[in-house]
């Protein structure tokens, strides 16, 4: 696969999280640049010391100190970018995992639904619109029986699985920015 496909099927898959990546890119370049400076400033550094090692008294001591600070300062912002880079990759990757995850779940129960098929499993799950077609809810607290029936029954309940139900639907709509 070439990298042109390779990148144009992460962007695919990133969707709305391509800024992120794009971001997360540019700042690893950076940084890879700026790790780059403190290499020159050496040899320069080196350069001046090797032209002057006859006579030390001649050595241009500003421009000594001028290359220790651009080595310095290019390290810092390398680190920097480094660390920006670091985050923006991470925050995108949590976000498309999050949202990867989702669909799974979707795409699973939309399955178990048009397969129209009595099931005699028994699914775990902690998003409860996954689980609110099944035959009978059972929720547990703490390790013991809470409440059970049907995911209208429960609703009207206006149990702790209701609380749950309401909560997640408050949140469903909120987005990491």
């Amino acid at each position: 696969m070439s990298t042109k496909s390779e990148m144009s099927g992460l962007l695919k898959i990133a969707g709305e999280k391509k800024g992120l990546l794009i971001a997360a890119s540019i700042f690893s370049v950076l940084s890879s640049l700026l790790q780059i400076a403190p290499f020159v400033a050496v040899y320069k550094i080196v350069e001046e010391l090797l032209r002057n090692a006859q006579s030390p008294a001649g050595i241009d001591r500003e421009l000594v100190v001028y290359w220790g600070v651009v080595a310095f300062l290019a390290l810092v912002g390398a680190l920097l970018a480094l660390y920006v880079g670091l985050m923006c990759s991470h925050v995108a990757a949590f976000q498309i995992f999050c949202q990867l995850r989702v669909r799974l779940a979707e795409h699973v129960a939309a399955g178990d639904q048009r397969a129209g098929q009595k099931q005699n499993g028994h699914p775990v799950a902690h998003r409860l619109k996954t689980s609110q077609n099944a035959d009978k809810i059972i929720v547990l607290d703490q390790g013991r029986l809470a409440e059970e029936g049907t995911h209208s029954e429960l609703v009207a309940k206006a149990g702790l699985y209701a609380n749950l139900w309401s909560l997640q639907q408050e949140v469903e709509g909120w987005r990491v920015k």
